[in-house]
């Protein structure tokens, strides 16, 4: 009878262990997808920033070579349109 209890203790204590190993695994597997939420989430986040930030820059190149055709066309000496838009002479030509 001893031998059938501890029998049933050592199968008792297999099971727990499966049970332990099986909720181990599972978190592991939830904690995986959920980083990888948040991953996509920060992801997009950070390319949307970024992309807002080089449109910006190009929004504000472009503006500067706008404004300075016009000065050009409107007969402003190169030296003061290169000062006025931080661009060189050689940049200043050409447009």
């Amino acid at each position: 009878q001893e031998y059938a209890r501890m029998k049933d203790e050592h199968s008792e204590g297999l099971l727990q262990q499966n049970k332990y190993d099986e909720g181990v695994k599972k978190g592991k597997q939830e904690g995986i997808a959920l980083g990888k939420q948040e991953g996509i989430a920060l992801g997009k986040q950070e390319g949307i920033s970024l992309g807002k930030q080089e449109g910006i820059a190009l929004g504000k190149q472009e503006g500067i070579k706008e404004n300075t055709k016009k000065m050009l066309v409107a007969g402003i000496e190169l030296a003061l349109v290169a000062k006025i838009t931080g661009l060189s002479l050689e940049d200043l030509k050409s447009l």
